[in-house]
């Protein structure tokens, strides 16, 4: 048994981060599945939508030259 130092509980709550994703994200795929979700459809400008995404990666593309 390992010890818990910090950043194994880092890792740790990490781990604990991305399978509570996944279990939210499948339950949610199961109440679509079985018609239980309301959707609420609108018009979106898809280019102002890729424009804010893309501009998020601006800085991590910057960074690596």
């Amino acid at each position: 048994m390992r010890k818990l130092t910090p950043q194994a509980g880092g890792s740790l709550q990490s781990e604990v981060d991305v399978l509570s994703k996944l279990v939210d994200d499948l339950h949610q795929f199961l109440l679509s599945d079985e018609g239980a979700l309301a959707y609420r459809k609108e018009a979106t400008n898809l280019v102002q939508l890729l424009e804010i995404t893309t501009g998020s990666f601006n800085d991590a593309i910057a960074a690596t030259g």
